[in-house]
């Protein structure tokens, strides 16, 4: 009971100074810089919808895909490591982490050999540009 409200102390002294020192002025500013930058460094073409330019769009829209995918990915592998963690010592538990884990594995080498063909293809299209 005493770690539980230590635990809740300190993520309430943490998330109080962080909102302490939020200023929404500095947050906007911020973002400001951030688009001139983007802008001037040719990154601002990331975006979803680029009128004019199709397949900017459909490419920008995969890379979202499969970054989203990469995060279900780790996701994955934390669960089935917590799953393997606290199968104490029980066969069938530590079996579905393990088949987990190997599962994950083999998706996340379908989504980088996926993004290497979108790269690849996105590369040949402005050539062909």
């Amino acid at each position: 009971m005493i770690k539980l409200l230590i635990a809740i102390s300190c993520c309430g002294i943490i998330g109080g100074s962080v909102l302490l020192f939020f200023n929404p002025a500095v947050a906007e500013t911020f973002g400001e810089g951030l688009k001139t930058t983007a802008e001037k460094t040719g990154h601002y073409s990331l975006i979803f919808w680029q009128p004019g330019n199709l397949p900017g769009s459909v490419g920008a829209a995969i890379n979202v895909v499969l970054a989203l995918l990469g995060i279900i990915f780790l996701g994955l592998i934390i669960y089935s490591g917590f799953i393997w963690m606290l199968a104490r010592g029980n066969e069938q538990d530590v079996t579905k982490a393990r088949d987990m884990i190997t599962s994950a594995i083999i998706g996340l080498f379908i989504i980088l050999g996926a993004y290497a063909i979108t790269a690849f293809i996105s590369v040949i299209w402005e050539k062909v540009k």
